[in-house]
């Protein structure tokens, strides 16, 4: 559901599973599904083959999620906890923050994952009917999920839309407002509408090439504002601010 804007055109290519998109639910879904035909078609009781493997499960989402923030994906949102993490500059949190530490969401899921695995196996003797200790991680993992997300962000591609509106547009607006009004106009950008890659350090004459939609948005912004108040002055920091 986050990333409606990449199917809406090709619908088809949810099932190009060969262009990524293995996620943890089609997993847990698919696999459910698949482990109770096998253990009918091989005569095992259902619900305690789901039981057996629920421990593991568990431990799976633990290791899972911790590659997950050794790839830098599903990281969290800017924190100024002293926990925050700074991921590598060519990595999908720097692209989108820059050096500004995020919440390292992935180790928050890994730990509950964790928990979860000793907790079950802690309690395993004590669930006396079949499929109870499978549907107690399912809906401990879903609960729990809920909070972790909060700290989640995703991915400024994945809410295109959202980005360019928050970015691009508003800042037009206003720049349009300054002009009308004859009031001087200062807007902030960020050096993400330039790919880093040139090799030398980048002049404003230099083209842009934003790597993500973030950093589109910005270079759209500048445009937009450049149009809309001649006058105005660009600060282009090193760091991603939020004004």
């Amino acid at each position: 559901m986050e990333h409606l804007q990449e199917f809406r055109r090709e619908w088809g290519s949810v099932l190009a599973l060969w262009q990524g998109g293995l996620t943890l639910y089609g997993g847990i879904i698919a696999g459910t599904f698949a482990g109770l035909l096998a253990a009918d078609r091989f005569g095992l009781p259902k619900w305690l083959v789901a039981d057996a493997l629920t421990p593991s499960l568990a431990l799976g989402t633990m290791f899972g999620r911790i590659g997950c923030f050794l790839n830098g994906c599903c990281y969290g949102r800017p924190t100024a906890m002293p926990w925050g993490i700074k991921f590598p500059h060519d990595s999908f949190a720097a692209l989108e923050f820059g050096d500004t530490p995020v919440q390292p969401s992935q180790l928050y899921n890994a730990a509950v994952g964790f928990i979860l695995f000793a907790l079950l196996w802690a309690l395993r003797r004590r669930f006396k009917v079949p499929g109870v200790m499978f549907w107690t991680f399912i809906l401990s993992f879903a609960l729990v999920r809920i909070p972790i997300d909060l700290t989640r962000t995703w991915e400024a591609d994945a809410r295109h839309d959202e980005c360019f509106a928050a970015n691009t547009h508003g800042a037009e607006q206003i720049a349009r407002v300054c002009r009308i009004a004859g009031i001087p106009y200062v807007t902030f950008s960020s050096d993400l509408v330039f790919d880093g890659l040139l090799g030398r350090p980048y002049l404003e004459a230099d083209l842009t090439s934003p790597p993500g939609a973030y950093g589109h948005s910005n270079a759209e912004a500048g445009r937009r504002v450049l149009a809309s108040h001649a006058d105005r002055v660009s600060v282009r920091p090193r760091h991603v601010l939020s004004l």
